[in-house]
């Protein structure tokens, strides 16, 4: 191969390359772009919510009142079961009186889920206090990350061990990030049962034991990041009551806490949430944008090589 014959392969690998960066810059532009971000499978957190509530202590036969209250969440990534596609997480929460250690409640809950959408999947594993026929549906602890809507979303509870709507209710400024604020309110729904409660804890026969029904009543404020998906706040107000099927007889109250995720947590999430909107922000704008550029100044320069190229041939074959 000649000279001129070099100069041709190199004009031509130029603009070849120039208009594969173009395309692929035109492809982001237009969508890949967002099937690129996804949630991290891996993740190794812990969340604390702290406030106060009232609760019927029913191992010491006595009503706390003013309790501090600790809710600890701590979340773990299972990697042998995580995939491309799917992030599999196990989410254990402990709630107790931070005074007294008594615990006020536990939920140990796996979860799996679309790694860009958010949506839990009935796989690899996935339960609710090691009950895997529990249907999971809906979001789970991350919201879409290709965007969140004003709309209303169906959001997994593992209490209730169902989704619950959580709707759009108005937009919040968190340490100077804009945040979407969404409210999950649940009337009290049955949850399950306890047997053998003291009347004498139930306005009844002192003497006499019952089996109650549990009623759980929630009203859950998520603030999130419209940008990422990521949940940057927290607050969990809920009510559990104990129901017995006897003439007259009234609800008793359970538990009433009010606890709201903590000043280190919030900070945490509000940082993780500004890189993932900075690393959205390279993947979507800031690399096709310099895919286009240079894309564009290979394509001229290996066009401008091909014309000088061939501009000694056309002369001498006017000559």
């Amino acid at each position: 191969m000649g000279r001129s014959g070099r100069v041709r392969v190199v004009a031509a690998g130029l603009m070849a390359a120039g208009t594969f960066g173009v395309s692929a810059a035109v492809l982001v532009w237009g969508g890949a772009g967002d099937r690129m971000v996804k949630a991290p499978a891996w993740i190794k957190d812990e969340w604390v919510l702290t406030g106060s509530g009232e609760y019927l202590d029913l191992a010491k036969g006595r009503r706390v009142e003013n309790a501090r209250v600790t809710k600890t969440r701590s979340l773990t990534a299972v990697p042998a079961l995580s995939s491309g596609r799917v992030a599999v997480w196990d989410s254990f929460a402990q709630t107790v009186d931070a005074e007294t250690g008594t615990v006020l409640g536990v939920e140990n809950w796996r979860l799996a889920f679309d790694r860009r959408t958010g949506r839990l999947a009935n796989c690899c594993g996935a339960h609710v206090d090691k009950d895997t026929g529990v249907p999971q549906s809906g979001l789970g602890y991350l919201w879409p990350f290709t965007g969140v809507r004003v709309a209303t979303y169906q959001v997994f509870d593992p209490v209730l061990k169902r989704s619950w709507g959580a709707g759009f209710t108005g937009e919040e400024t968190i340490d100077g990030i804009r945040t979407y604020r969404f409210v999950e309110r649940v009337p009290s729904t049955p949850v399950g049962e306890l047997k053998g409660v003291s009347g004498a804890f139930l306005g009844l026969k002192k003497g006499a034991v019952y089996d109650v029904e549990r009623a759980y009543e929630a009203e859950i404020t998520v603030w999130v990041d419209p940008r990422t998906g990521i949940p940057v706040d927290r607050r969990e107000q809920t009510t559990m009551t104990l129901r017995v099927q006897v003439k007259d007889a009234e609800p008793v109250v359970l538990s009433r806490l009010d606890v709201r995720l903590d000043a280190d947590g919030r900070e945490a999430a509000l940082r993780r949430a500004e890189d993932q909107a900075a690393y959205v922000r390279r993947v979507q704008v800031v690399i096709p944008s310099v895919a286009v550029g240079a894309g564009f100044s290979l394509a001229v320069s290996g066009a401008a090589i091909a014309w000088r190229a061939r501009r000694p041939k056309a002369r001498e074959q006017a000559g």
